[in-house]
């Protein structure tokens, strides 16, 4: 004797719905607020003047005899020095500013860092395109739903806060 047996319905089945972890972004990251982005903007600034200006300083205190051109190669090296630092950073989408404060650029769609490319173009012309009016494009961060400013609908990118 055999029985007959009916498929389950369907509001029966579990249907998996797209979380923030299947998104493109991730779970592990959340927009940063305005605030802290523009501190982000203000540490690579700080950190720039910092690292160049101090180190050209001690070379030139250090050698006296010879100080202007010691601080003038001082300044340029480590300038240098600042420049690649950053630009290894630049392929994880991030800067010294965004990785101190835990930030890193991703590319919308995928939700993987910006890359080298996409970020001098994002950080260049892009912010050269925010600043215009009054800096509206830098200012439209605090509208979008996204927390994207003109530089980052350029390129295609998100700021998101990382745990590393």
């Amino acid at each position: 004797m055999s029985t007959l047996s009916f498929p389950t319905p369907l509001s029966s089945h579990v249907v998996p719905s797209v979380t923030q972890a299947e998104s493109p972004v991730g779970a592990e990251s959340r927009k940063p607020s305005p605030l802290r982005r523009a501190l982000a903007s203000i540490a690579d600034m700080v950190l720039f003047a910092v690292c160049t200006l101090g180190a050209a300083t001690i070379v030139a205190v250090m050698l006296p005899g010879e100080s202007s051109e010691a601080f003038l190669t001082a300044l340029v090296v480590s300038t240098a020095v600042f420049f690649a630092v950053q630009i290894a950073l630049l392929f994880r989408g991030q800067t010294l500013g965004k990785r101190l404060l835990k930030e890193r650029v991703l590319v919308e769609r995928s939700g993987k860092p910006a890359g080298l490319l996409r970020m001098l173009i994002r950080d260049t012309i892009g912010k050269m395109i925010s600043g215009l009016f009054f800096g509206l494009g830098f200012w439209w961060i605090l509208f979008d739903s996204k927390g994207q400013g003109w530089h980052d609908k350029l390129v295609g990118t998100v700021v998101r806060t990382t745990a590393d």
